[in-house]
């Protein structure tokens, strides 16, 4: 029996010429070419909401949304905001009225009061200042010996920019993301200042220099806290694959760029210390770091979980119940939640979810990736309900993954790193930079820090 085998649409007189047997070999092809187109459009498209690709990657609609129906502005239920009137402001404009606006009076004289008040925020004129300092000396008449004068503590010879002009670079190049080019462009324009990019590289040399040192006390300040959420995300270097690692407590943030993304990076990172709970997600690099146990980040599940519910299959019965289950978990988490319910009652809605998630691991499912997700489940048994047994674990691991959301965008506009001493610059910058922001104080200010006291005003001799 001949094989029939149709790379473009035949014509009828050419599907006449076939005898039985070939007709229904063609037959059986197109069958079995239906069948997989079929199966191929049965699966849901991978979106952020069934897996953990990130939004910027979803398929936008083709379409706009008619105008009048889309709702503008904020949520429903959204508080209101707005800026908040300064009770001592840097400048007092007093405008009295001189005339009278119907008849011309003369109202100079009268006793006025502040009819109306109102406040506008405005930017000096911003231009660099150029300091020169000039060390005297003269030669000691008594034993002769030449004497010079020594300079200022920030105004040292070896300084050609100032702290706070070096820190602005560092802040706009890692932080703000901007080229070499847009930085001489913006420091020029804005500032008046003509400096070339070799200046520019040099500045984010010393500030470079000066993160990696500072970052050492926070390496040990994470290492030895009782909760650490790790995460990482693909990085560049030199061209070459390589990964940036963060790991996040309640008092600091530790990031690290690394060619390795396994465990052998969070080990070294912890060196001997151990922490009580780490939060994760099931990368194989975070389960196996040095922890006494573990939470998996329930966002995670819910968006694997979510995909087989896409699929609407016979799976997606008890995915829903698994997830609904996790949704559950994370709003009896809650600190509100918490303080609300009784101890008792909060305790029996524990036991409730444990019994109905051991009745849903129990369950036979014979393929798919409901299986793969029971099999996770169930090796993971003792990891995934942590956050109720501690106030201080979340059930994600969001604020990792915020803290990545900075190093994603810089890898996209700058395309990785030429070395990796500049990763691991980049990388102390961005440690002491989210560390203070999450104790409330200004990154800038964060950098500022790091390289001494600033040139103005000049201190005294």
């Amino acid at each position: 029996m001949r094989q029939i085998i149709m790379t473009t649409k035949p014509s009828r007189n050419e599907l006449e010429q076939l005898d039985k047997p070939a007709l229904i070999d063609l037959i059986l092809q197109l069958s079995d070419r239906i069948a997989q187109l079929e199966e191929r459009n049965s699966t849901p498209p991978t979106t952020s909401n069934n897996s953990s690709q990130p939004p910027s990657r979803d398929q936008k609609p083709a379409h706009r949304t008619p105008r009048g129906k889309a709702k503008h502005g904020p949520k429903f239920g959204h508080p209101g905001a707005t800026r908040l009137r300064v009770e001592t402001p840097d400048l007092l404009v007093p405008q009295r009225v001189a005339h009278c606006a119907a008849c011309g009076a003369d109202l100079a004289s009268q006793p006025q009061a502040v009819a109306q008040r109102h406040q506008l925020v405005e930017l000096p004129p911003i231009l660099a200042q150029v300091i020169e300092v000039q060390l005297y000396g003269c030669t000691c008449p008594a034993c002769g010996t030449p004497n010079r004068a020594p300079p200022p503590t920030g105004l040292e010879p070896e300084r050609c920019y100032g702290a706070r002009l070096q820190s602005l670079i560092a802040y706009l190049k890692h932080l703000q993301h901007c080229s070499y080019d847009r930085l001489e462009h913006l420091l020029h324009d804005v500032f008046g200042i003509a400096i070339s990019p070799g200046a520019l590289d040099t500045c984010l040399h010393r500030v470079g220099h000066a993160a990696i040192a500072g970052a050492g006390a926070i390496r040990n300040q994470v290492a030895t806290a009782p909760v650490i959420h790790g995460d990482e995300t693909g990085s560049r270097i030199a061209g070459g694959k390589a990964w940036h690692w963060v790991f996040v407590t309640a008092a600091a943030v530790l990031h690290q760029v690394c060619a390795s993304r396994g465990k052998d990076v969070p080990q070294t990172m912890m060196d001997d210390q151990r922490a009580e709970v780490w939060v994760c997600d099931c990368w194989t690099g975070q389960v196996h770091a040095p922890a006494d146990t573990f939470q998996l980040c329930l966002a995670h599940q819910v968006r694997n979980l979510q995909a087989v519910i896409d699929t609407q299959t016979d799976e997606s019965i008890w995915a829903a119940q698994v997830q609904a289950l996790f949704y559950t978990t994370m709003r009896l988490a809650r600190p509100a939640q918490r303080t609300t319910l009784p101890a008792t009652v909060f305790q029996a809605e524990w036991a409730d979810l444990e019994r109905q998630l051991d009745v849903l691991l129990a369950e036979e499912i014979p393929k798919g990736k409901a299986r793969s997700l029971r099999q996770r489940y169930r090796q993971h048994r003792t990891h995934l309900f942590v956050c109720l047994a501690r106030t201080d674990v979340a059930t994600t691991n969001n604020c990792a993954e915020r803290a990545l959301r900075p190093a994603v965008i810089h890898r996209k506009v700058t395309n990785g790193f030429r070395a990796q001493w500049g990763a691991n610059a980049y990388a102390a910058l961005l440690s002491i930079t989210d560390t203070a922001r999450l104790h409330g104080q200004s990154p800038f200010h964060a950098i500022v820090a790091l390289m001494g006291p600033p040139a103005l005003p000049v201190p005294s001799t």
